[in-house]
């Protein structure tokens, strides 16, 4: 019977999240489409940093560049949404494995320096060269139905979130906790850590690249700044890190609470919002080291539960 009801109001849950934009407001449906994209986004960075233990400070570029790619497919080429975002996707896992296989082999501060770099060098290019409108950027049509972009963000969302299930129950997802755990132990067990990581970047920068293209579209203008802004990268993490770091549904808890309360901080409290995301990855490191999904999975949680965690991870 218990059974029964958890999939009952499994199910009413689903249906109410399938059909919000039938009862609620332009307001609550577009932020929930900027819900869902940093999900994507996050769940992307979650797949290389949270699982594969290599934190990336550059997965913006992928983003970026899927927004680049739909826009000028759509623009130059009168592709259809979804065709672009299908070649937007490619776009973002080739370029994921190009410039993986030289610098994954690096390891720590310098793999996320180097990242960092590739956002900012991207930047650069797209600032640059004439076909990507330079500086100017890109205006794409305006979408028939503005709902077109919260089912195709759900649907993106919640296949990547199945896929990631799927691969983490099988040899791919195991090789990649490996490496997390122990490179050097993975690779004297017989795994092919090198694969493994480009695997797993290759997954970040294609559903990553999606989220790019759904925006470009949902926005109907791109430019570097706004599609190549580092701080994107750093919101990825914190909404990581905030809802559980190697979790399959804390990047998304995170990415709900994060915009959340930045939305009501830069509405309420605008001075206090600059100091928001400085002051949650203090905190977070401090008390919540393992996330909020450790704190969910935890029975009886009372203040010990914080304090061992200063204990453990104190500086």
């Amino acid at each position: 019977m218990n059974k029964v009801l958890k999939y009952v109001f499994l199910a009413i849950i689903a249906v109410l999240i399938a059909t919000v934009p039938l009862y609620s407001g332009a307001f609550i449906t577009r932020f929930l489409i900027g819900v869902i994209l940093y999900a994507i986004m996050a769940e992307g960075w979650n797949v290389i940093a949270g699982y594969t233990g290599y934190p990336s400070f550059g997965n913006v570029v992928f983003f970026g560049l899927g927004a680049y790619v739909t826009a000028l497919c759509m623009i130059n080429f009168h592709t259809p949404f979804i065709l672009s975002l299908i070649f937007s996707s490619i776009a973002g896992a080739l370029f994921a494995i190009i410039i993986g296989i030289p610098i994954l082999r690096l390891k720590g501060h310098y793999f996320a320096i180097v990242t960092l770099g590739i956002g900012e060098t991207m930047m650069a290019i797209t600032f640059n060269v004439p076909f990507t409108g330079t500086g100017a950027g890109l205006s794409l049509p305006l979408a028939s139905n503005p709902n077109l972009f919260y089912y195709v963000s759900l649907i993106v969302l919640v296949i990547f979130i199945v896929f990631l299930k799927f691969i983490l129950s099988g040899r791919l997802g195991y090789g990649m906790i490996a490496v997390r755990e122990d490179e050097d132990a993975a690779k004297m067990m017989g795994i092919d850590t090198v694969a493994v990581k480009i695997k797993a970047f290759a997954i970040s920068g294609f559903f990553t690249a999606i989220a790019g293209g759904i925006y470009a579209y949902w926005s109907t203008f791109i430019d570097p700044p706004t599609v190549y802004d580092p701080v994107m990268s750093i919101k990825m993490i914190i909404m990581t890190v905030f809802g559980g770091a190697g979790t399959l549904l804390g990047p998304v808890a995170g990415a709900f609470i994060i915009i959340f309360l930045s939305d009501f901080l830069s509405t309420h409290f605008t001075i206090l919002h600059t100091f928001f995301f400085g002051g949650l990855i203090v905190m977070t490191a401090i008390f919540l080291p393992k996330g909020l999904m450790d704190v969910l999975s935890q029975k009886g949680i009372g203040w010990k539960y914080f304090i061992e965690n200063i204990r453990k991870h104190r500086v």
